[in-house]
């Protein structure tokens, strides 16, 4: 019994909202996602700073796209959208507060 294409993009949704919820609570300052989401969590902060909180909208964002949620958006270019606002946030909010160096940021900052 194979797949059919629908079926196919009926699971790729069922995962990515469950990634995205993985993500959303690892991201959180509690201890409910075990070792693992900790681990996860403190990688998310460290690699995309204040972009990290848009990767769990970026699995919501691909389940409804793959559900068929949002009409004229596939689950490709939601995905690609969203990471690439990851990316681009955190730079963002860096040249707003004005820091060019990491001399700029506070003694305390790890």
């Amino acid at each position: 019994m194979s797949l059919t294409p629908r079926h196919r993009q009926e699971l790729l949704g069922i995962v990515s909202l469950l990634v995205g919820a993985f993500i959303g609570i690892a991201l959180l300052p509690t201890d409910v996602t075990g070792p693992v989401g900790r681990g996860a969590g403190h990688f998310l902060w460290m690699a995309f700073g204040a972009g990290a909180t848009l990767l769990p909208l970026l699995g919501f964002g691909v389940g409804l796209a793959a559900f068929g949620r949002l009409s004229n958006v596939s689950p490709k270019r939601m995905a690609v959208l969203f990471a690439g606002l990851s990316l681009l946030i955190p730079f963002a909010i860096a040249i707003g507060a004005g820091i060019r160096h990491t001399a700029d940021l506070g003694p305390d900052y790890a």
